[in-house]
């Protein structure tokens, strides 16, 4: 019996923090991820984003095969 290959998906995630030019203002992380096989960027104002993002893809790699990007976001 032949089985297919698992699907995966390889991204380059980039973690940085933003501050605004007020001494008071509070520094925002910001998050992105490159889908290395695509070179498709996606960025993210959050964690919460990034791991909705992260459930999507899977799910959609669960239920269909391996996930659309383009679709993604």
């Amino acid at each position: 019996m032949l089985r297919t290959p698992p699907h995966y998906q390889v991204y380059l995630l980039r973690i940085w923090e933003e501050r605004g030019l007020a001494p008071t203002a509070r520094p925002v992380w910001r998050l992105s991820l490159e889908a290395i096989a695509s070179g498709r960027k996606y960025g993210f104002g959050s964690s919460q984003e990034l791991l909705a993002f992260l459930e999507r893809q899977i799910a959609a790699s669960t239920l269909e095969g391996p996930a659309d990007e383009e679709a993604a976001v």
